[in-house]
């Protein structure tokens, strides 16, 4: 009998350490699924927030190839510009005449016309010393 209820005891202790240790892996694998819950839910955040930057990534890069197409543009449309300012300005210097030259002419012309005032003035002043002659003599033959 003894030998019965030492067993009954042995077999009694057995199956609490048992429960014991299933109640402690539950309570274990309870914790590791919150973890992994947690984990997941994390690892699902990234990969949202990656997908976000990524199609912002994508927009960014459309607008920059977007402003660069239109660079390339621009920079074709001031390039004619600068073409045809340059064609104009050599058109400008095969037409234009020297400074000095230039100033040559104009001092040329302003001593010619200084002259030609001088001229006028003289015979002007030749024609009224003769008119005054001329009036004098009129005078006199009266």
């Amino acid at each position: 009998e003894r030998s019965l209820a030492e067993e009954k005891e042995s077999k009694a202790e057995i199956t609490r350490n048992a429960e014991e240790q299933i109640t402690g892996l539950m309570k274990l694998n309870e914790k590791y699924e919150k973890s992994l819950l947690k984990s997941t839910k994390q690892v699902l955040e990234s990969a949202r927030d990656a997908r976000v930057t990524h199609n912002e990534l994508l927009c960014t890069n459309q607008q920059l190839v977007q402003s660069l197409a239109e660079g390339k543009n621009n920079n074709a449309q001031l390039e004619e510009q600068l073409e045809e300012l340059m064609s104009t300005k050599e058109a400008g210097d095969a037409t234009k005449v020297p400074t000095a030259k230039y100033d040559k002419v104009v001092a040329e012309k302003q001593e010619l016309e200084r002259s030609l005032t001088e001229e006028k003035e003289s015979i002007l002043e030749e024609l009224s010393v003769a008119i005054e002659q001329a009036k004098k003599a009129a005078d006199e033959s009266k």
